[in-house]
C-alpha cells in the first residue's frame, strides 16, 4: 500500500505532468515528421526514377527502327558509352505489334527480356489502351518474388507509320529497400528521443517549479509569531514577481504604523523637561500609538481566531 500510494502521490504531481506533456509533444512531433520526410523521400526516389524512364525513353527512339516488323538497334557496339546505355535499357523492356506478338531483330532474338517475362506479357487490350492514350503510359507491376516494376509504355512508328508497342522498366526494389531502410532507423530512434524528452521534460519541471515552491514555502511559514517574515527577492522578472512584490507591499502596509509611532517620539532637549508644543505632540504620539496597538491586536485576532 505505501508503494501504492506513493506512485499515486508522482502521478498526481505537476511535475509528473509537465513531464508526461513534454513526452506526448515530442512523440506528436516525431511521428509528423518522420511521416512527413517520409513521403517526401518517397517522391524524391519516384521522380528520379520517371526521369531516368524518361531520358531512356528519347534515346530508345534514337536507336531503335522497326523495318519489316522486325526491331533492329542501330548503334555503335565498339562505343562503351553506347552499348552499356543499349544494355541497361534493355534489362527490362518489350516490344510487340497491336496485338500482342513479339518482334524478333535480324538474328531472329525475340525483343524481350527475362525480368519483363517475370510480370508477364501485355494483352491486346493493355496494347490498345498504351497506344491510344496520348501521355506516356506508367504503370507498376510485380514479379512472382513480389519486385516492383515501373513500366513506362508507348508507341514506335515504323517507316510506315505504323504504330507498335515498346515498354521499357526499371526495378523499385532499391527505392523500396531505402524507404524501409529509413523507416527501420527512425523507428529504433524514436525511444531513444521520447526517453531523452522525458528525462529534459523531469529536469525542466522541477527547474520550473522551484520558485513556485519557494513561495508556497515562504507562505506556508508565515504566521502569527513571525508575521515581519519577507518572501526573498529572486530578481529573475518571471510571473511571480508581482506575487512577491504585492506580498511586500502588504508587509510594509502592516509595519508602516508602528514605525509611524516611533518616529514620533523625541529626546529631551533640557534634561527631561519638553516644552508645551513637545508636550502636546508627544502626548497625540502616545494616543496614536495605542491606537495602532489596537489595531495590530485586531489584526492578530483576524488572523488566528478568538483564543
Amino acid at each position: 500500500m505505501p508503494r501504492v500510494r506513493d506512485f499515486r502521490r508522482i502521478t498526481r504531481s505537476l511535475r509528473f505532468r509537465l513531464t508526461v506533456g513534454y513526452a506526448l509533444f515530442f512523440c506528436v512531433m516525431l511521428i509528423g515528421v518522420g511521416t512527413v520526410f517520409r513521403q517526401k523521400l518517397a517522391a524524391s526516389l519516384d521522380t528520379q526514377i520517371r526521369e531516368a524512364l524518361d531520358q531512356e525513353w528519347a534515346g530508345l527512339r534514337g536507336y531503335l527502327r522497326i523495318e519489316n516488323d522486325r526491331a533492329i538497334w542501330y548503334y555503335d557496339h565498339d562505343d562503351p558509352d553506347e552499348s552499356f546505355f543499349i544494355e541497361r535499357l534493355r534489362r527490362v523492356y518489350f516490344v510487340a505489334d497491336t496485338q500482342g506478338h513479339v518482334l524478333a531483330d535480324e538474328q531472329g532474338n525475340l525483343q524481350t527480356s527475362e525480368a519483363y517475362q517475370s510480370i508477364g506479357r501485355d494483352t491486346a487490350p493493355q496494347i490498345a489502351a498504351a497506344l491510344n492514350s496520348k501521355p506516356p503510359h506508367w504503370e507498376v507491376r510485380k514479379n512472382s518474388k513480389g519486385v516492383p516494376y515501373l513500366i513506362r509504355s508507348g508507341a514506335v512508328d515504323d517507316e510506315n507509320h505504323k504504330p507498335f508497342f515498346v515498354a521499357i522498366g526499371r526495378s523499385l526494389a532499391d527505392g523500396q529497400h531505402i524507404l524501409d531502410q529509413f523507416t527501420w532507423t527512425y523507428v529504433g530512434v524514436i525511444p531513444v528521443v521520447l526517453l531523452s524528452g522525458c528525462l529534459l521534460g523531469w529536469y525542466l519541471a522541477a527547474r520550473a517549479l522551484t520558485p513556485v515552491l519557494e513561495v508556497a514555502q515562504a507562505a506556508n511559514r508565515i504566521s502569527g509569531s513571525n508575521l515581519s517574515l519577507r518572501i526573498p527577492s529572486r530578481g529573475a522578472g518571471d510571473e511571480l514577481r508581482p506575487q512577491g512584490q504585492l506580498h511586500q507591499r502588504g508587509e510594509d502596509r502592516r509595519d508602516a504604523p508602528g514605525d509611524r509611532a516611533r518616529g514620533a517620539r523625541r529626546p529631551a532637549d533640557d534634561g527631561g523637561a519638553l516644552p508645551r508644543r513637545g508636550a502636546r505632540r508627544a502626548a497625540r504620539g502616545d494616543g496614536e500609538r495605542n491606537v495602532c496597538g489596537d489595531e495590530r491586536e485586531g489584526n492578530l485576532e483576524s488572523l488566528h481566531g478568538p483564543d
